[in-house]
């Protein structure tokens, strides 16, 4: 295990690093990227009471550390990560008060077991692939309305996947970057960027 502290609550996350099939068993500093930013802004962008969704959860931790805010998460990801995620999940229940459940969901597919419109999307290290894009804008739209705050936390792995997001992004929502100083002050750095979508009116 791996501990990590949100907002007074110690979160225990179990990697795999054994697994080369798949990269989400693993947490990636995206993930604890938006986690301490999450905290750090509790009070803007407050978590509390909210009905959230993370898509590709991975380890889990970031749907844990909204968790941790005060949000009711609904994590998912694909068949080979929900073992190690519902693992996540039980190992943590004992310490948060808020509703977490794990849900199968492939991007782009139906929304089945999920229930949206959500107050809050999040989503970590899930733009390195060309491929994945267009499902995971399509999940984005099917799981929101415009008055959902969807949270991006990405690394900049290829610059054409990056800007292609974007552009298809921004179709669709409105899209703030968060500026460097903002950030938590252990993540000013130039990997990790933070962006916050707002579906634009008449989008569905």
């Amino acid at each position: 295990f791996t501990q990590f502290e949100i907002c007074g609550t110690t979160l225990l996350i179990k990697e795999d690093l054994s697994n080369v099939t798949t990269t989400g068993t693993k947490v990636w500093s995206s993930s604890l990227a938006l986690s301490k930013f999450l905290e750090k802004n509790r009070k803007k962008y407050s978590l509390e009471g909210h009905k959230c969704v993370e898509l590709g959860s991975g380890c889990g931790l970031g749907g844990l550390a909204a968790a941790a805010l005060g949000a009711n998460v609904d994590l998912t990801d694909i068949p080979p990560i929900l073992s190690l995620l519902r693992f996540n999940v039980e190992s943590n229940s004992i310490h948060l008060s808020s509703t977490v459940k794990v849900v199968e969901h492939s991007w782009g597919t139906e929304t089945t077991g999920l229930s949206p419109p959500y107050d809050s999307i999040i989503t970590c290290d899930t733009v390195y692939v060309k491929g994945i894009v267009e499902p995971l804008i399509k999940s984005m739209i099917n799981l929101s309305d415009d008055r959902t705050s969807i949270f991006v936390a990405l690394e900049d792995r290829d610059s054409k996947i990056t800007e292609e997001f974007f552009l298809r992004a921004e179709k669709y929502f409105s899209v703030f970057k968060v500026r460097k100083n903002k950030m938590p002050s252990d993540w000013k750095n130039g990997f990790v960027d933070i962006c916050i979508l707002r579906k634009k009116w008449g989008v569905e």
